[in-house]
């Protein structure tokens, strides 16, 4: 698959809230509970970066290289929200030009990302791994196990989407404000918005296996140049 192919992908209509719907209906196939979606702020009100977090039950190493395929192999339950291995990364192609994913499960954690810019330079789609004893793992790392820590769980993944170059709308408000309606009624759940004092919401009891999204703002305490 080479660059053009993926340039192509990239201009489908595909609209963000169902490109972040496809990360959250991964993590509902991952058996999580709680769902997070934060943005990183450029400057006020001006999103530079998504996170999308759960305390799912993570991904192996080789789990993990194959949801960065397009058409990803693996075996399907009758259950599960995804059925062909595209969603979630066409999903994050509609929007950014890189991603990077780190994910914890059974005590060991694996990170890889992918990069336009390198694709474009060799022509043809991947992903790389990214080696976790980095400043640049690290960072990612410590990053997972600070949600997880919130929700008390050992096992999760996080999506870290940057370079948001086919998002129009970047206002965080308008975003926030869009996903919060159009989630609570795709997934049932109790949405909320989190201050940067982190207010605590409460399950709801009439969702499906996700039982808490919540949409809200992150700032870094130190940028790291992606």
């Amino acid at each position: 698959i080479g660059a053009k192919y993926i340039r192509g992908i990239r201009s489908s209509n595909y609209k963000y809230k169902t490109a972040l719907a496809e990360q959250i209906d991964n993590s509902q196939d991952a058996n999580a509970t709680e769902v997070r979606i934060d943005f990183v702020e450029e400057k006020k009100n001006k999103m530079k970066s998504i996170i999308i977090v759960d305390n799912g039950d993570g991904m192996s190493y080789d789990q993990l290289k194959n949801s960065f395929c397009l058409g990803a192999d693996r075996k399907y339950s009758k259950n599960d929200n995804g059925k062909f291995g595209m969603g979630g990364t066409n999903g994050a192609l509609s929007m950014c030009a890189v991603k990077v994913t780190v994910t914890k499960q059974a005590g060991e954690y694996n990170i890889r990302k992918y990069d336009l810019d390198e694709v474009n330079v060799r022509d043809a789609w991947g992903s790389s791994p990214v080696a976790t004893s980095t400043e640049y793992g690290t960072f990612f790392i410590n990053l997972l196990d600070g949600y997880l820590s919130k929700t008390k769980s050992d096992s999760g993944t996080l999506i870290f989407m940057t370079n948001l170059d086919r998002m129009k709308n970047k206002s965080v408000t308008q975003v926030t404000n869009v996903l919060k309606k159009q989630y609570g009624k795709t997934y049932y759940g109790a949405l909320y918005t989190e201050s940067l004092k982190a207010q605590t919401g409460k399950a709801c009891g009439k969702c499906r296996r996700t039982s808490v999204i919540f949409v809200g703002l992150y700032i870094f305490k130190k940028i790291l140049t992606i």
